[in-house]
């Protein structure tokens, strides 16, 4: 990845970016979903539940290849802890997540 500087007080915003550089194919369909409390990637033809373990292990990635600036203004590694991974995954969440059913998604099947 390129210089990507992220910021640990915006999970939000870092969510967002994770999901645009690591979840969005050609074309601007986002493949990843939270829906019925599950995780679910798009296939190609179907969303289908997907690898929790995979998706943490991809956030661990994304936010160990980033920089942030530090307190003392410094730009530096991010240094990613498991709550950092936490949130992000929250923020994930709560950009592309239906809390109960999945009826806007449409193409999900279990």
């Amino acid at each position: 990845m390129d210089d990507m500087i992220l910021s640990k007080e915006h999970p939000y915003d870092s969510a967002l970016e994770f999901v645009a550089r690591l979840w969005t194919a050609p074309g601007g369909r986002v493949t990843l979903r939270y829906c019925g409390r599950r995780w679910h990637q798009w296939d190609g033809v179907k969303y289908r539940p997907g690898d929790t373990a995979m998706l943490k292990a991809a956030a661990w990635q994304f936010l160990h290849a980033a920089r942030r600036y530090h307190r003392n203004g410094t730009l530096g590694p991010y240094n990613p802890r498991s709550a950092d991974v936490s949130e992000l995954l929250a923020a994930v969440q709560g950009i592309q997540g239906v809390a109960d059913g999945c009826g806007r998604l449409g193409d999900v099947t279990s």
